[in-house]
């Protein structure tokens, strides 16, 4: 059996930006979920052009963010 971690919340805020970014690092997150339009959404850009390994995808969300 094969798990694959994936990371909710990119882009929320810096730290939890930092936090999948390591744990992907570490090699127990591959992939993520975007939340475009949160406060550090250009921070999540910049690690993720940093870490092309970490695959991406989009979290949608109604009720947060701009």
């Amino acid at each position: 059996m094969k798990v694959i971690f994936n990371a909710d919340d990119f882009g929320l805020t810096q730290g939890v930006n930092n936090g999948i970014v390591k744990s992907h690092q570490d090699g127990v997150v591959k992939s993520t979920t975007m939340m475009v339009g949160m406060d550090a959404e250009q921070h999540a850009i910049e690690l993720a052009n940093q870490n092309p390994d970490l695959k991406i995808g989009v979290h949608l969300r109604f009720t947060a963010g701009a």
